[in-house]
């Protein structure tokens, strides 16, 4: 009886101390991924963890229990977590997915080493494309049509490139040699090489350029504000001139002698993007068109002109 007993209390000793010894796997509960346009701030709900390994799914990781990675690319990531405790390890993942920021639209991102190339588009939307007055609502109120430049004798120009990179270079890659200007421009510039057909009435030109040899472009978000013709269709001399201010859009300014799909005078050197996707872009360009005293005032914005572009196939 006595040594029943013994082994009794040996036995349950045994198994006390085999409990005492036996560790608790880790546990990951949940991962949160607060994102901020690229930037990504990582935490995890985690227990019996004593070390931790992130893998963000672009070939960077951290041993941070909760880290912030940024992602220099837009795309769908797929980041694990692994978890080390004297119980063992586990693991668990959880998918963030990034979106494209405005440069990465417009330049293709770091990762485009070429730039992303955009064209002229040959297609017409109504209410989208054609002409208005400079001023915040940008109504588009003057209409175009489709493949308008072939319309009017100028269709060589569509075959003009606009380069953006993303490290803020610009190149301009013109059709042999020229440019679509606006007339004024081209007048004064006395660089006219052709003025189209009997059916141009956009006031435009095509033009000898040399595009310069390096450019650049600059992203705002601020206020544009532009002196510009008060009533574009009068024929006032000298013209009204006032402030207007366009509030709420992107806009870029190129460096000196670049240009944006209209070659003008150096108060247009800048444009007003109102969307940009993966496929096309639709701008809004200041152009100087007051003919009724172009020798004074032909170099003062008088007109948008709202112009749909598609990268370079």
């Amino acid at each position: 009886m006595k040594t029943s007993s013994y082994y009794l209390a040996a036995m349950v000793l045994m198994v006390t101390l085999f409990a005492s010894c036996q560790k608790d796997e880790p546990a990951i509960s949940s991962i949160d991924a607060e994102i901020d346009d690229y930037t990504v701030s990582f935490s995890a709900v985690v227990t019996d963890a004593n070390s931790y390994l992130w893998d963000f799914g672009d070939g960077n990781t951290s041993t941070e229990a909760s880290p912030v990675h940024e992602y220099e690319m837009s795309g769908s990531y797929t980041v694990t977590l692994t978890v080390s405790g004297d119980g063992g390890e586990v693991s668990s993942t959880k998918v963030v997915e990034i979106l494209p920021s405005f440069t990465e639209l417009l330049t293709g991102g770091p990762e485009a080493t070429a730039g992303k190339t955009w064209q002229f588009s040959r297609g017409y939307t109504e209410g989208v494309n054609g002409g208005g007055v400079i001023d915040n609502n940008m109504w588009v109120m003057l209409p175009t049509m489709e493949n308008v430049l072939e319309l009017i004798g100028l269709g060589e120009e569509y075959e003009n490139e606009f380069t953006f990179y993303h490290d803020g270079t610009y190149e301009i890659g013109e059709n042999n040699g020229t440019a679509l200007t606006a007339g004024i421009y081209g007048m004064t510039s006395t660089t006219i090489v052709s003025q189209g057909n009997e059916h141009n009435e956009l006031g435009l030109v095509s033009s000898l350029y040399t595009p310069p040899a390096s450019a650049t472009w600059t992203l705002h978000n601020e206020d544009l504000i532009v002196n510009a013709i008060t009533n574009p269709i009068s024929d006032e001399v000298p013209p009204g001139i006032s402030e207007r201010t366009i509030s709420g859009k992107r806009w870029v300014s190129l460096s000196e002698e670049a240009y944006f799909g209209i070659l003008d005078f150096p108060a247009t050197r800048k444009f007003i993007v109102k969307e940009v996707t993966e496929e096309k872009m639709e701008v809004a360009l200041l152009v100087c068109a007051y003919w009724a005293d172009w020798q004074n005032s032909g170099n003062v914005p008088t007109y948008l002109y709202h112009l749909s572009f598609v990268p370079k196939p």
